[in-house]
């Protein structure tokens, strides 16, 4: 069972995220870099994507889905 605590922490994460701005509304260059990071992970080999700059650290691909979204 969850407990009173543990919905009123969860309504209260969701009332924040609501609140959150997205990137574009937030930096008024979004938009360009944006495109400029699109063009250039466009150029890269699936290898290139793959690889990680530390043991235990995301992939570049993953770091780029995560910087893009």
């Amino acid at each position: 069972n969850i407990s009173d605590e543990e919905i009123q922490a969860h309504e209260n994460v969701l009332r924040q995220n609501s609140r959150v701005t997205t990137a574009r509304a937030a930096y008024g260059s979004w938009p360009d870099g944006n495109r400029r990071l699109r063009d250039v992970v466009a150029t890269l080999t699936d290898e290139q994507l793959a690889l990680r700059p530390a043991p235990g650290r995301w992939p570049i691909w993953a770091t780029i889905g995560h910087v893009a979204c």
